[in-house]
């Protein structure tokens, strides 16, 4: 056996990092394990959709789209005879209930999943904002045992008439608006403060709904960013350590499921009656969108910010799949060529019952049985491209005869790990001498990687690895110290 040269690495940041978005009101959740097989890569975070209103009557039952709720924005005006609001607090958004008197919620399960496959969390919520500060601590102890994550909270509240939390603000005028919106505001800033006291490590993220609707439809001006202001909702995007975020779709069928675009692919503009849909131009998306709110967050905070986009697509059912694709990779090249801009992009979202999955469901809780879509492989290979791949840099050699090395796992942009390389010879397999829960690197010669999860002691590789990267995941998805999650490993060798 060749030479074998066993390193101390440390993984960084990539220059843009990439989301996924797994399970919402239209989709099931898909353990990591199934998505990363089928994607071949993990990203360097996911992002879940998740509720708390517990005093609705059905608490924590979850409702989707169904013949009992035909449409998730259930509020007094959507109601019907078939399904009558006789309760407000019965509005509800649909997505999973975090239910903190259950210490084994749908919700986490699924933190523990996204880390235990290396993986950062973000996770969103939508809550009520009169939510009281005992309930947002017990949130905040929850959170703090999953160590570095990231809380999307109330998201798209600006103008917004479909979810509950904002009391339909997008239908009211003049101050009674301008109150709710700073009330909005104003839990925001209330719940940061309150959750990140127990939490430190939880990072919140202030989400703004994009302009591009109504703008196309002449409704605001071009350059407007309506309710940013410090009386609305714009002192919650000052707060220092909070991310930025934009929420904009180049296209969406929000008509759906209670409508039917019966010609797609939509070749020409978009009729907002009669598709009950919106599109943007590439060009319309990024440069009048996402660059006009990157300018206006800088110069709110007095200085340049990278932004986050926290829903990103076009959406099939009105494009038709082959021009979606095409659509998708247009936008991720431009954000690839303006990291000055963007800091992270989420997909939105993995699995769909219409035209936003990677993979499309058939029924609500069916992912085994998922179709692939044109886009499938695009992005796959958008997820290669070398702005969204997380580098890594040698710290130390590991000394020859060296038993044991301590590794710490904090999240996918600052993690230890070990490499090791055979000089002039492929690797066949490794021993680790002993069994735990840890992510393997394979890498080829051709700078492909492929990745490998086990608590195999000894794993045979691919042919023609070169070099192995080795990191020790959170087997349970939580951290066991204040500094993340610490595993002291044996030195591998090769075999």
């Amino acid at each position: 056996m060749a030479q074998v040269q066993v390193s101390k690495i440390r993984q960084g940041s990539p220059a843009i990092r990439l989301f996924m978005s797994d399970g919402s009101e239209r989709s099931t959740y898909m353990p990591q394990a199934r998505v990363i097989e089928l994607l071949g890569a993990p990203h360097s975070g996911v992002n879940l959709m998740s509720c708390y209103y517990p005093k609705q009557t059905f608490w924590p039952e979850r409702r989707l789209f169904s013949a009992r709720v035909p449409h998730y924005r259930h509020s007094v005006a959507d109601a019907t005879e078939a399904t009558p609001l006789k309760d407000l607090n019965d509005w509800t958004d649909g997505y999973y209930s975090f239910d903190i008197d259950d210490p084994d919620n749908d919700v986490v399960r699924q933190l523990a999943d996204l880390r235990r496959y290396g993986q950062e969390p973000r996770l969103t919520v939508t809550a009520d904002i009169d939510t009281p500060d005992e309930d947002l601590a017990r949130i905040g102890k929850i959170l703090r045992d999953f160590g570095r994550m990231q809380l999307r909270l109330n998201h798209e509240a600006n103008g917004c008439m479909w979810f509950r939390f904002a009391r339909n603000v997008g239908n009211l005028q003049g101050e009674e608006a301008r109150k709710l919106y700073y009330q909005i505001s104003q839990f925001f800033i209330r719940a940061h403060d309150v959750i990140t006291d127990i939490a430190p490590n939880v990072a919140f993220v202030a989400c703004y709904n994009g302009p591009g609707e109504l703008a196309k439809r002449g409704q605001i001006g071009k350059g407007e960013l309506p309710h940013m202001g410090e009386d609305e909702l714009g002192l919650m995007y000052l707060l220092p350590d909070t991310i930025v975020s934009l929420d904009q779709y180049g296209s969406l069928h929000y008509g759906w499921p209670a409508h039917k675009i019966e010609d797609p692919p939509v070749i020409g503009e978009v009729d907002d009656v009669k598709h009950q849909a919106f599109a943007l131009t590439p060009r319309e998306l990024c440069e009048d969108v996402i660059t006009l709110f990157w300018r206006t967050v800088s110069d709110m905070r007095g200085e340049e910010v990278r932004i986050d986009l926290g829903e990103l697509n076009f959406d099939a059912d009105i494009h038709g799949p082959d021009i979606q694709a095409h659509l998708v990779h247009e936008v991720y090249s431009w954000i690839r060529r303006h990291p000055e801009i963007v800091g992270s992009a989420t997909f939105y979202e993995l699995t769909d019952r219409a035209g936003l999955g990677l993979f499309r469901q058939k029924e609500y809780g069916d992912v085994e049985d998922a179709t692939t879509t044109v886009l499938l492989d695009v992005y796959r290979d958008i997820m290669g491209w070398e702005e969204f791949r997380h580098g890594c840099a040698v710290v130390d050699a590991v000394g020859e005869g060296a038993e044991r090395v301590e590794l710490v796992w904090r999240s996918p942009e600052d993690a230890e790990g070990l490499e090791l390389r055979a000089e002039g010879v492929p690797l066949r397999a490794v021993d680790f001498r002993e069994s735990y829960w840890r992510q393997i690197v394979a890498l080829a010669e051709d700078g492909r990687e492929g990745h490998i999860y086990t608590d195999a002691r000894v794993l045979k590789l691919p042919p023609g690895t070169q070099g192995v990267r080795i990191f020790a995941l959170p087997p349970d998805g939580k951290d066991n110290s204040p500094d993340g999650y610490r595993a002291t490993v044996p030195a591998p060798t090769p075999e």
